[in-house]
Parts: structure tokens; sequence; C-alpha cells
């Protein structure tokens, strides 16, 4: 085989929800194949969990491991990926065939029975809200059912990240699927190397290496070095890397600033936006967070702690951050570094007066997106959702216990020739041959 071989082709026509009609196939072009792309990052990169709403991790690198039954085009209409076509009607409901002969990264094969599994798993945590509309999943000889809904909605709610199809017992520690890279954990970061199995076609990429750094700094640090070559925020510690390059990744969720029970009555609705307008414009900017700075709101809870994820550092300096600026005296806030199991605790039955987190988006636009942190504020709520259309995620946060800090969005800078880095799709990212 050649070493020069474009990743993938698509045959996307006219159809039932503008749905591709054709199967995937390598693409014709001469694209070079190799090259191993390095991070060094502020956040846990450990492991990742495409069906967990709060995982950052995920959110940045799921789909390169990970494959949906069916993905969005660039004008945002669904076409199969996973899935062997549309949805047939069914009864009242709808049969979406599996494409067959399907393996995952590790080997192991992933049939229907592993698509009612994770689709059931993807509803039980990040994807209830999304997919409360369509009824029950059923498995069939041939793929899965759903007992109702609209085609069109359907196929849009399932091309979500979050409902990515897992072989059976899917382990976060070893995330496995059908993208375009396979994934190992090594020293404390994951490891991503081509997937020849890849359902959709493996990666130009020969390898890319995920590393954690304890801050921000030593994150930049080692881009200015040349340890690295992605500068998460930036373009060096001390100095300018010579001939880095800036990019801006797809938006991928949110920071946000949550109130629970400790808070008492600033656990209401919309007071944790109010103190997120009450951040200075600016005052988070070096973290690539932007508040309107609209509101004068202080902190006026008491003392109390504001948790956050002790192993994502760059969550830490946000919280430090925050904590600093709505502090006053007889109110002040001291940012407690928890362990991911007790923020997971914490946040599940609301035993905390302030949290720092991170909520993924679906990756489907606006309307679903706030499903998103719907989902996260109030899982209850989220299976039967208001019409959020045009609505801003600020403005529904405005109604929930959780405020908008900013966007979760991969920017900074990147040294060398890679090539589509701004479109965070690791399948189709290449270094450019000299």
């Amino acid at each position: 085989m050649s070493a020069l071989l474009g990743r993938r082709a698509w045959l996307v026509g006219a159809g039932l929800c503008a749905i591709s009609a054709g199967r995937h196939a390598w693409a014709m072009g001469r694209t070079p194949l190799g090259g191993i792309l390095r991070f060094e990052l502020p956040w846990a990169v450990s492991q990742l969990d495409p069906h967990e709403l709060y995982d950052a991790c995920a959110a940045l690198f799921g789909p390169a491991i990970c494959d949906p039954l069916y993905d969005l085009d660039a004008h945002g209409r669904a076409y199969p990926a996973l899935a062997d076509g549309p949805p047939r009607a069914s009864g009242h409901g709808w049969h979406i065939k599996l494409r067959p002969n399907l393996v995952s990264g590790l080997g192991r094969a992933v049939g229907p029975a592993d698509v009612h599994w994770s689709l059931v798993r993807a509803k039980a945590r990040a994807a209830r809200g999304l997919l409360a509309e369509f009824g029950a999943v059923r498995v069939m000889a041939d793929g899965v059912a759903f007992e109702r809904g609209s085609a069109t909605n359907l196929t849009r709610a399932l091309a979500s990240p979050c409902c990515a199809i897992l072989p059976r017992g899917f382990d976060s520690r070893r995330p496995d699927g059908t993208g375009a890279l396979t994934a190992r954990p090594s020293g404390g970061g994951l490891v991503l190397r081509r997937n020849p199995r890849a359902a959709r076609g493996a990666s130009f990429l020969e390898q890319i290496t995920l590393r954690p750094s304890r801050s921000i700094a030593d994150a930049l640090r080692a881009f200015e070095s040349g340890a690295v070559d992605v500068g998460w925020l930036g373009d060096g510690l001390h100095r300018r890397r010579p001939g880095a390059q800036p990019f801006k990744a797809p938006q991928v969720g949110w920071v946000v600033l949550r109130t629970g029970s400790q808070a008492g009555a600033w656990a209401a609705p919309g007071v944790a936006q109010s103190l997120v307008d009450g951040l200075p414009r600016g005052s988070l900017s070096r973290f690539g967070l932007n508040p309107t700075g609209s509101g004068s709101t202080r902190w006026g809870g008491g003392d109390a702690e504001l948790g956050v994820d002790a192993t994502a550092p760059f969550l830490v300096e946000v919280a430090e951050a925050i904590a600093s600026t709505l502090s006053k005296s007889g109110h002040q806030l001291r940012v407690a570094r928890l362990p991911p199991a007790e923020l997971a605790l914490r946040r599940r039955v609301g035993g905390f007066a302030l949290m720092l987190d991170v909520v993924r988006n679906f990756g489907l636009g606006a309307a679903l997106d706030n499903l998103a942190l719907l989902t996260a504020a109030n899982p209850a709520l989220a299976n039967r959702p208001p019409r959020l259309a045009s609505t801003s995620a600020a403005q529904l946060a405005r109604s929930l216990p959780l405020g908008i800090v900013g966007e979760l969005r991969p920017a900074g800078y990147f040294a060398g020739s890679w090539r589509e880095l701004s479109g965070w799709d690791f399948g189709r990212v290449y270094v450019a041959k000299r």
C-alpha cells in the first residue's frame, strides 16, 4: 500500500435527513502519513470516558478514539458513520442497521449488542436529555431500534460524541473504540497510535502523546523548550518559541461555577451566573476565559470552600483566581482541591458551597448544547426540557444553579508543519513534508 493515502471519502447526497448514502472509502488524495504530535497539558489525561458529561479529556480527545452511529458534515447535516444507512421506519419508531464486521482498536468485535449497551449507558449519563425523546432502545439482529421520535432529530442526536459506540466492558483507563487512533496508558498520560482497524480510516499521524503538566506554566515551558509541539493558550512561558503559529479549535464545552446546598440562600438559581458576572472583564483572559464584567456581585455566603478537581491544574488555577476576586471580608473563599471521586460524589448529592467544573457540549449546535447545561444542572429536568432554541448559554444559566465562566476551547500555538490542527479532528491532522 502506498505511504501517501488520504483518510476519508464520503458520498454525501440528498435523501432523508440529508444523510450520506455512500460507504466510507479511502480518499484519492495523497496526504503524507507519519509524524508524532506531542502534548503536555494542564489537565488529567490518563483516562477518558465518552459518556461522561464532566470528562475534559473525553471532550478533547474522545472523538479520536471512538465513533458515533452518525456524524455531521460541514453544513451540519447528519450522515452515517457506524450506521449502515439512514434509519428505516419500524412501526411507530426507527430501525438503525449497523455496519457489519466492525472491530475495535483492541481487536474486539463491535456488534448490535455493543451498540445497545453503549446507548443505554450514554442515556444514563451524559446523553440523558439528548436521547429522552426517542424512548427505549432495543437491540435487533442487525442493529438497534428506537420506539419514537423523528428520524431527523434521532440521527442528529446520535451524532454527538456523547453517544459514542463502545465495546461492552469499556474501561476508561484503557479506552477502546473504532476511531482513527487507539489509546494506551503511559506515564500518567495516554499514547494514541494509528488504528489499522479504524471503521472510518486510520489517522494520518503515527502517534499522539498526551502528558499531564503540573501547571499552565510548566506546559508553556515545555512548549518553549521544544519538548512538545503544542502550547496550551500560549507561545511560551518567558519568550516566544520561534516559528510558533496560533490555532483556535471548536468549542468542546464550558467551564462553569456551581452553587450547592452548603451555599444556603446563595444556592438559588441565577446566583452563580451573577457571581460570574461580578468577575472583572479581562480578569481571566490569561486562561482563555472572558467573563463580561457586567455585574458587581461578590460572594456573601460566609467563609466557604470552592471545590475543584485536584488533577486538573488548569481548573485549579482558574479557581484560585476566582476565589481571590470574589472574596471579601467575612466571606472568604478557600479553594479545596478534591480527588475526582470526591468531587463526583459532591456533585451528585449537591454537597458543596461552590464548585468549579467542566461541562461538555454535545457538538450539535446551540439549542442541543444548551441541553447539556440543563442536564448538568438538573438531570431530571433534562428528561422533559423546555424549549431552548432561542436561549443563549448565559441566559439559560440565569435559571440554573450554575454560571458560565467561559468556553472550553482548545487554543494556543503549535510549532512545526502540522496541518488541520484548528479543526481538532485528529483523524485529519497531518504533518506536511518539506
